[in-house]
C-alpha cells in the first residue's frame, strides 16, 4: 500500500457532494448534466445507493473536479 491514504467510495461521494455545494450546484443540475435523475444523485449523496463508477466519473465531470487512479502491483 502507498502511504496516500486509501479513499472509499462514501468517501468520495461525500467529496464530490461537497464540491457541489461549494459550487452553488443543486442536485437536479447536476442529474440534468449526467443523465439521472435528482432522486438518484439524492440516493448516492445520502449512501442509500451505491453509484456506478462511471457515474461518479460523470459527477465530477459536472462539478469541475477530477477523479485519478492508480494501480500498483
Amino acid at each position: 500500500m502507498s502511504a496516500q491514504a486509501r479513499v472509499t467510495a462514501r468517501e468520495l461521494v461525500d467529496d464530490l457532494a461537497a464540491i457541489r455545494r461549494k459550487r452553488r450546484m443543486s442536485q437536479a443540475v447536476v442529474a440534468r448534466k449526467i443523465g439521472i435523475s435528482q432522486s438518484g444523485v439524492s440516493s448516492f449523496e445520502s449512501h442509500r445507493a451505491e453509484p456506478l463508477l462511471s457515474t461518479l466519473l460523470r459527477y465530477a465531470h459536472a462539478v469541475g473536479a477530477d477523479i485519478t487512479f492508480e494501480v500498483r502491483q
